[in-house]
């Protein structure tokens, strides 16, 4: 019995031993380059609360943070709590059963009246109630002997990819007057080619101008919103060249009445390439569209000689060498081609039918400040 009371004793001292409170957060990061982002974790209410476990402290220590290489990761310490309050909670729950266990069995050693098999039944049912109290409250100083980090959980940290809206200001197309280029695109500089020498349609990728006859008059969008094919379906255009490519028999009114009949045309803004048009598209056309989101994989299909349809902020030459650009267009990127001795993709652009006035190339550099987002499509 001694040993069961010394057992008892240093359970109870290590029981006084602190538990893991929380993760470690923000343990070397610099504060200037953290945007607080109370609400990014967005809950209603958890559907098994744990006490000392609060959702809003859980929120707010949710934050982007801005690294020297300006990409940005998303920090949330929502799991490791989470996880710590199980731990403490479930540590609680056993040692509360194991002293009820520990009152029954004494109850029943001194009620016993000497039964020898009830007393046996009773010391023994005390000491594993002990054990399980001395497993519990220890469990801690054992994870952290084993390794530290197992009792100091981390922050969960990942990537934090940006949203790329494939329908920015689709509306624009026809504006006569470019928007200004970002400082970040510098003073371009065309490759030399003669004027008027370069036009669409390279690796017969077939054009279309939205604004051709017989769809470009034609109304595009909500009943209650002027929009025509011209002004903004450069997504359906680009989609249909590409699919023309493949051999499917469409224009772009086709690819315009599926965006129309599911309703994801926005007024004034344009066409939402989502999920739901791409698995229409993929069911009516038998193709398949891959979404490409990185510049490397993207050019790496052009110089292939894969069409992508490409929608954002438009920066390119005509082929007069002279900048166009858009504040958001489809276009279709056919195929790379070095010309003196430099790289350029090649553009179908269907805003402009004139290439003299349209997208008609990008060099790399320019290439690679336009977004992230390209629609990949072939044949099943």
């Amino acid at each position: 019995m001694k040993k069961i009371v010394i057992l008892l004793f240093c359970s109870l001292f290590i029981f006084s031993t602190p538990l893991p409170a929380e993760a470690l957060l923000e343990e070397g990061s610099n504060e200037m380059q953290k945007t607080n982002q109370e609400g990014i974790l967005k809950f209603d209410n958890l559907q098994v609360e744990l006490p000392g476990f609060s959702l809003e402290e859980a929120i707010k220590k949710s934050y982007i943070e801005t690294k020297e290489d300006t990409s940005k990761n998303f920090t949330s310490s929502f799991l490791a709590l989470y996880i710590t309050a199980i731990f403490r909670y479930a540590i609680i729950v056993i040692t509360i059963l194991a002293v009820i266990f520990t009152m029954f069995s004494g109850v029943q050693w001194m009620t016993s009246g000497g039964n020898r098999a009830t007393i046996q039944q009773a010391q023994t049912r005390i000491q594993r109630s002990i054990i399980a109290i001395a497993i519990a409250v220890t469990s801690y100083s054992l994870l952290n002997l084993l390794n530290t980090r197992l009792t100091q959980l981390q922050s969960l940290e990942v990537e934090f990819v940006p949203a790329i809206d494939w329908a920015i200001g689709n509306e624009q197309v026809q504006d006569p007057i470019d928007p200004p280029l970002p400082d970040s695109v510098g003073n371009p500089t065309p490759v030399s080619v003669e004027p008027g020498k370069m036009s669409y349609g390279y690796n017969n990728v077939p054009y279309f101008a939205q604004g051709a006859e017989p769809w470009g008059p034609t109304h595009y969008g909500p009943p209650n919103c002027s929009a025509t094919y011209r002004s903004g379906a450069c997504g359906p255009t680009s989609i249909a060249m590409v699919l023309r490519h493949l051999g499917k028999e469409v224009d772009p009114r086709n690819i315009g009445a599926i965006a129309e009949s599911l309703k994801l045309i926005r007024c004034g803004v344009g066409t939402t390439m989502s999920t739901t048009l791409i698995r229409a598209l993929e069911a009516e056309y038998n193709v398949t569209i891959k979404w490409v989101k990185d510049h490397d994989e993207a050019l790496a299909l052009l110089r292939q000689g894969k069409p992508l349809v490409q929608s954002g902020p438009q920066i390119g030459f005509t082929n007069k060498n002279t900048i166009k650009s858009y504040k958001g267009h489809y276009v279709v990127l056919t195929g790379t081609e070095t010309v003196n001795g430099r790289e350029i993709i090649h553009v179908n652009d269907p805003g402009r039918k004139n290439p003299s006035e349209g997208i008609v190339y990008k060099t790399l550099e320019l290439y690679k400040q336009t977004p992230r987002g390209f629609l990949y499509i072939q044949n099943k």
